[in-house]
């Protein structure tokens, strides 16, 4: 169903229900220290939205920008790289820190600079491992002025890790943290491979439904063929509470941009 346009060039698609997964447990969200001035503790989640994987972190700091929500929005090759990022990380001591940016393409209404149309840089996704060798994960806003919150891969509260000759000795923090990073990751891949795989099936039933109620019809070519790369997408949103967000779209870049490694409070 076609969208009505609004004046600044972008479709008004009509926003699908809210339909929650398994990425809306809480439990799988990571936490951080409250920022000053804030009395909630920051949040990172996944979710998916139009198809596209995306990680949401909420500042929980009255007054931020954007409802204190900053995006890293991707589609699922960027995503798998992202993952694949963490595992090298944690395989490899000697990396302290690998980043990859975070890009939308241009709209209609935005300003081009010299007549180019380049991609606007909204995040940048950073992973590393701190001075204790403790794995973390981080979005930073394209904006300086948005707070930049780190969250740690460690122990959780309920299920401490112990060696079995020594239970009165707690497990190293930098072991832990590389268990609890491969956990995310392993965990993280899982429900959101198999949130896409269920809206394909969905997507593909319904189109076949429509199909045999208007009568069937010849043989043909693939009709969503012809396009490529990283289009937007119309579908609903799910996980992360994110379900009021512009449709996603495959607009990650990887690389390394400028980056102050001032930025972060390690």
């Amino acid at each position: 169903m076609a969208g009505n346009w609004n004046g600044g060039g972008k479709p008004n698609f009509p926003k699908t229900p809210f339909v929650e997964t398994l990425l809306d447990d809480r439990k799988l969200r990571l936490s951080a220290p409250p920022i000053s001035g804030s009395k909630q503790r920051p949040q990172l989640s996944v979710a998916v939205v139009g198809g596209n994987p995306r990680i949401n972190v909420y500042t929980n700091l009255e007054g931020d920008k954007d409802n204190g929500r900053i995006s890293a929005k991707m589609d699922l090759f960027a995503w798998g790289q992202l993952l694949e990022m963490i595992e090298h990380v944690v395989a490899n001591p000697e990396t302290s820190r690998l980043q990859m940016a975070n890009k939308r393409p241009m709209e209609q209404n935005e300003q081009s600079h010299g007549g180019k149309r380049e991609p606007i840089h909204e995040s940048t996704s950073v992973v590393g491992r701190d001075k204790d060798g403790k794995i973390y994960i981080a979005v930073l806003a394209a904006d300086n002025d948005r707070p930049k919150v780190i969250f740690h891969f460690g122990a959780q509260y309920y299920h401490t890790i112990v060696y079995r000759d020594a239970p009165q000795n707690f497990m190293e923090d930098r072991f832990v943290s590389e268990l609890a990073a491969k956990a995310w990751v392993k965990s993280m891949r899982a429900a959101v491979m198999q949130i896409l795989t269920d809206k394909a099936a969905e997507k593909g039933a319904a189109k076949a439904a429509k199909k045999e109620a208007e009568g069937g019809g010849g043989g043909g070519g693939n009709s969503g063929g012809g396009r490529s790369g990283g289009g937007y997408n119309k579908g609903g949103a799910s996980g992360g509470k994110s379900f009021d967000d512009d449709a996603g779209f495959g607009g990650s870049s990887s690389g390394i941009d400028s980056f102050d490694d001032d930025l972060l409070p390690l």
